[in-house]
């Protein structure tokens, strides 16, 4: 069994632990695991893993002591279902930003991280066309002037760095050009990242209203009530204008600007209270 440490999802490092349990003794078992906890629930554990139930905290503790965890080790696994049971978006930043703190020193993978810093970071996508222009000559400096609002010499630095790493751009002789690798990683760590990253540019489309000039932007908006089905058929009609909007693209030249294009569906309104809608209701 891999180290707990390349780990960031708990419920997937209970599964393997029970599987390599049932391969060391085939006797063991969900409902011989609570009774070595002391559950009431004999399938609670599987109930975990499955992502039906969440771990409160008498059974975390349980868990850790029964899984003869070293304090570093018992302190990780906390982390992890802190990370994947919060709440909202802050805490899971917060958790996960602990996560890749302590599993650095123990040489786990951190391609994690990487993933999660080149979303994070909202100017990364950015870095990635302008660093393939024709007239980008090593100069960081004017790389992150170019970019709106402007960065420092150290970020777009970094940036770049890190597009190599990632083996998003590629260096031949002086000059840079854009590769089509993809980042994979956890499901859990993905959505957080892309969350942060959506988060960025949605105050920056803010922002564009004082920033850029009005040729440099174009933002409508509608509101409207519809049907399930009919929202089905816009988010449709978005991904299909999303890939249009993907075979415009085109190295990037000396005349050429990068653009940020987001379209945004959301609901502004709750479905209403089934309680409240049947109290005013008269009983026959």
């Amino acid at each position: 069994m891999k180290s707990i440490f390349e780990y960031t999802n708990f419920r997937e490092f209970l599964a393997d632990f029970f599987e390599e349990s049932k391969k060391t003794n085939p006797l063991f078992s969900h409902r011989h695991l609570a009774s070595r906890l002391g559950l009431s629930t004999p399938n609670l554990i599987w109930l975990v893993i499955k992502g039906k139930r969440n771990l409160t905290d008498d059974v975390r503790q349980r868990l850790t002591k029964f899984l003869r965890l070293t304090k570093r080790k018992a302190l990780y696994f906390e982390t992890m279902v802190d990370f994947l049971q919060a709440k909202t978006h802050e805490e899971k930043d917060r958790h996960f930003s602990r996560i890749m703190e302590m599993r650095r020193p123990f040489g786990a993978n951190v391609i994690d991280e990487r993933h999660y810093e080149y979303y994070s970071n909202w100017y990364n996508p950015v870095i990635r066309e302008l660093v393939t222009s024709p007239d980008f000559k090593e100069n960081f400096r004017e790389l992150g002037m170019r970019v709106s609002p402007p960065i420092s010499e150290a970020q777009a630095r970094n940036s770049v760095e890190l597009l190599l790493k990632l083996r998003m751009v590629r260096k031949s002789g002086g000059r840079y050009a854009q590769t089509h690798a993809v980042v994979t990683t956890g499901p859990e760590v993905k959505s957080l990242a892309v969350i942060n990253y959506h988060r960025h540019m949605s105050s920056l489309a803010a922002s564009s209203f004082d920033r850029c000039k009005g040729d440099d932007r174009n933002i409508t908006s509608v509101t409207l009530s519809m049907t399930a089905d009919n929202l089905k058929k816009l988010v449709k009609e978005a991904n299909d204008f999303r890939a249009k909007v993907v075979s415009l693209m085109e190295p990037c030249r000396k005349d050429a600007k990068v653009f940020q294009v987001n379209v945004q569906i959301f609901s502004v309104s709750r479905e209403p209270s089934k309680k409240r809608f049947n109290r005013g209701r008269k009983r026959t």
